[in-house]
């Protein structure tokens, strides 16, 4: 059957459809066949129910297709920041891999002499082999991982990914901002942002039926306590991303500490060679890790701003 060519006349159609078969039902109950005539009734309201609903979700409305496109710009735009982010720590995970690498190269030094002088056993030098080798691995991926997401951040942001641009550097957080962070507060603004709870306001608005509007306001209300939720979880998230953040400063801290005191044992020979190499290792995987729980806190802080800015998960569309 042809439903039509236009939107509108799909639209139209299925209300006809439901006009139509809303005539048909025809209830005497002096009819003898009023019992069979009932269950045909009940059969054909829910089909007329359903072509109503087909009828409003169907029409389209340049309102919602505008809002659809600009989420659509919106989220394009959000995902090469995190992108942008991701390459960034992504790097960091690289020489962190490298770095426990050459830590455990020289750990299996250590391993083969011991064992060689009778103070260590073979067993010994195979697991340090074994970790070696595991590190190695992981170092391969890490350096994997980097090249995946600069290529992922060149094609959203138009480049091909043979290209070579200049990757420029992030900005820094304001971690002030999160002390001050107020999702309650917040809350409006983000519902009257949200795009998915804007374009099914619209199709509310444009519906016709009591099916497709029972439908739609109960979807809305869905969006509205998923929205909420989400703005909360992103602040907890930030927050949390603060507190890891302090945590890694104090441990880097601890250890710059402990590497002042390793070089002094050192110059005064209460400490080997391998101690103070070992030392500025891990001093400079905890100086990665602050570098990666601070881009951590940006990236929070972006995801929270979007989501007041209309892309907090709404539930469903």
């Amino acid at each position: 059957k042809n439903y039509g060519t236009t939107n509108d006349e799909v639209s139209q159609s299925y209300s006809d459809m439901a006009a139509q078969l809303r005539d048909s039902i025809n209830l005497d109950d002096s009819d003898p066949m009023y019992a069979m005539n009932a269950m045909s009734a009940v059969s054909s309201d829910a089909m007329a129910k359903q072509m109503e609903q087909q009828a409003d979700n169907t029409l389209e409305d340049y309102e919602v297709n505008r809002l659809n496109y600009e989420m659509a710009e919106k989220q394009l735009v959000k995902n090469a920041k995190a992108n942008m982010i991701a390459v960034y720590t992504d790097k960091l995970s690289a020489e962190n891999a490298k770095l426990n690498a050459q830590l455990l190269e020289s750990q299996l030094q250590i391993k083969k002499a011991q064992a060689s002088t009778g103070t260590g056993t073979q067993v010994d030098v195979l697991k340090a082999t074994e970790d070696l080798l595991n590190a190695k691995k992981t170092s391969i991926q890490a350096d994997a991982a980097v090249d995946t997401a600069k290529k992922k951040l060149q094609i959203a942001c138009g480049w091909k990914y043979t290209d070579e641009p200049v990757i420029g550097p992030l900005p820094e957080p304001d971690f002030a901002r999160i002390g001050n962070m107020d999702p309650d507060a917040d809350l409006q603004t983000a519902l009257d942002n949200n795009y998915t709870l804007r374009m099914n306001k619209r199709k509310l608005s444009n519906a016709k039926y009591q099916t497709a509007k029972d439908t739609m306001k109960t979807t809305i209300a869905d969006n509205e306590q998923s929205i909420g939720l989400a703005l909360k979880t992103a602040y907890l998230t930030a927050a949390a991303a603060k507190d890891a953040y302090d945590y890694a400063v104090a441990a880097d801290k601890i250890q710059q500490q402990t590497l002042a005191q390793t070089e002094k044992s050192f110059e005064a020979g209460n400490a080997s060679e391998f101690e103070l190499k070992s030392q500025k290792t891990t001093s400079k995987m905890t100086k990665i890790a602050v570098e990666k729980a601070k881009y951590a806190v940006l990236e929070a802080l972006m995801n929270y701003d979007y989501a007041v800015a209309g892309l907090a998960d709404s539930g469903s569309m």
